[in-house]
Order: structure tokens, then C-alpha cells, then sequence
């Protein structure tokens, strides 16, 4: 890895105090070849570790079967609820490593009709982005990226098929997202 330097090599010449500080309040590590051992590295993307898991669990069973029959039953109120809850999750899981998302109400309601529509592809797009970084940050071995929005949930639009793709292709990935931080944190 270039760029990586010894953890307890680099911060025991610099400082004793701060050893002590960052092992006591360390939260994202990158595990070396050598197995436990702990780098740290300068492109500041970590890996949570064990110790952070969090209280409150994500929800991690979203299915688009699910969201097809709920969202019709209740005349599109589920879907609302269930994509806000959504970005809210990933929202929690990325933490401090990207901005936030706007809540999905906000698109829904507001930019999106004020825009014309556009506010509701600049969202997807950014989703898109989003969980992509955030599963390469993860080292999860799942594929989401813009390209793939653009091209299930827009070009693939008239097919009909092509946005639902793409929804299950998301909610796969949240899922794995959710999965994870729920035993990293």
C-alpha cells in the first residue's frame, strides 16, 4: 500500500501521549498483510473496525417484491417511506465520510416538482454515487455506480423493466451497506 506507515512505528517516535489518545479512541484501521496489525493510511479510506458497532441496528431485509406490492396497496405512501428511510440509513452507515443526502420528502414534494423532474435525477445520480464509495469503503464486493442509474433507470425507461433493475440493484446494496454497519458500525 503507498502511503501507508506503521501505526505504532509512526506515532511512538512522533509522540508517546498520542499513542495512548489513538489507540484508546481509534475507530477506522486498515488491516496490514500481516494479520492484526494495524496501518494507517493517507487516502483516508478506513475500514470500521469491531469496536464501533453500533446501538441501533439498520433495517436490512428491503426487497423490491416487496416495495412493488406495498407502494400499490397503499397508493405509493410505502414507497415514500420506504426510500426516505432509505437515504436515512445510508445516511447513518456513511457517517462523517460524505455529505448527506437530502431527504427523500424534500425531492419528493419540493425540488423535484419545482424542477420539473431534474431535482429527481440529480438525487438518483447522487444516491448512485454515493453508495458506491461507500461500498468500496466497506470492501464490499457489490457494484453500484451512476452509469448504472442512467442506464436501467432512464434508458431502459421505456422497456418498463429497466428502473426496476435498478431498484433492486440499490436495495441490494443498501442492504449490504446496512449489513455491515450494523456489525462494524
Amino acid at each position: 500500500m503507498r502511503g501507508a506507515i506503521h501505526f505504532r512505528t509512526c506515532f511512538t517516535e512522533i509522540c508517546p501521549k498520542a499513542i495512548r489518545q489513538l489507540t484508546n479512541r481509534r475507530d477506522y484501521v486498515i488491516l496490514s498483510e500481516e494479520e492484526g496489525d494495524p496501518m494507517i493510511n493517507d487516502n483516508d479510506r478506513f475500514r470500521p473496525t469491531a469496536k464501533t458497532a453500533p446501538e441501533k441496528k439498520l433495517k436490512t431485509n428491503r426487497s423490491l417484491i416487496k416495495f412493488i406490492l406495498l407502494s400499490v396497496v397503499t397508493l405509493g405512501v410505502y414507497g415514500i417511506i420506504s426510500m426516505t428511510e432509505l437515504t436515512n440509513s445510508l445516511n447513518r452507515a456513511a457517517g462523517v465520510h460524505g455529505r448527506k443526502e437530502m431527504h427523500f420528502c424534500l425531492i419528493f414534494f419540493v425540488v423535484g416538482p419545482l424542477t420539473l423532474g431534474i431535482g429527481f435525477l440529480i438525487w438518483n445520480h447522487n444516491m448512485a454515487v454515493k453508495i458506491g464509495n461507500e461500498l468500496e469503503r466497506r470492501g464490499i464486493n457489490y457494484n453500484l455506480t451512476p452509469s448504472q442509474f442512467w442506464l436501467f433507470g432512464i434508458l431502459l425507461l421505456p422497456i418498463v423493466i429497466g428502473p426496476f433493475i435498478y431498484l433492486h440493484k440499490m436495495f441490494k446494496a443498501v442492504n449490504l451497506i446496512c449489513e455491515d454497519y450494523n456489525k462494524l458500525g
